[in-house]
């Protein structure tokens, strides 16, 4: 059974920690072959969504927001390769704007897509914004989701 925890970063024992950060290397460094800088400093400041089935990291995704306090920037969702095409991209998404929507005065949310994913993200309300660029050796496209999110 699959059970989800969202977390500050403070909130994260050692053992999430590294399960993380392993999690995402191995999926977009080693089986994507992307090369670029996981670490970003941007961790620190994140809400983090766990997806977990018994002890082992399943689904992970991550949400700040922007220096400006004005949208909530959406990273490294990620689903384990055994995992996929069970849905539980769309249960990260319904869970992490469920949470963006919870925050008062922001003007949307944006993420960084890979191209291939746009169609997924554009189910959630993502519209891209601009042209296609070279992310670590993959496509991407940035996304906006424009709203008054205060209820």
């Amino acid at each position: 059974m699959i059970t989800w925890s969202v977390k500050k970063y403070d909130e994260l024992s050692k053992n999430e920690l590294y399960s993380i950060i392993q999690f995402r290397m191995s999926i977009f460094i080693v089986e994507q072959k992307s090369i670029y800088e996981d670490l970003d400093n941007l961790d620190q400041h994140a809400v983090h969504f766990l997806g977990m089935d018994d002890d082992k990291l399943i689904a992970y995704g991550r949400v700040h927001i922007d220096s400006n306090n004005q949208y909530a920037i959406i990273r490294r969702i990620c689903i384990h390769k055994n995992y996929r095409g069970q849905k539980l991209g769309d249960v990260i998404m319904e869970k992490i704007i469920a949470h963006i929507q919870a925050i008062p005065d922001l003007h949307g949310a944006e993420l960084d897509a890979q191209v291939h994913l746009q169609y997924f993200y554009e189910k959630f309300g993502f519209h891209p914004e601009g042209e296609p660029y070279d992310d670590g050796g993959i496509l991407h496209v940035r996304m906006l989701k424009n709203y008054p999110i205060a209820p």
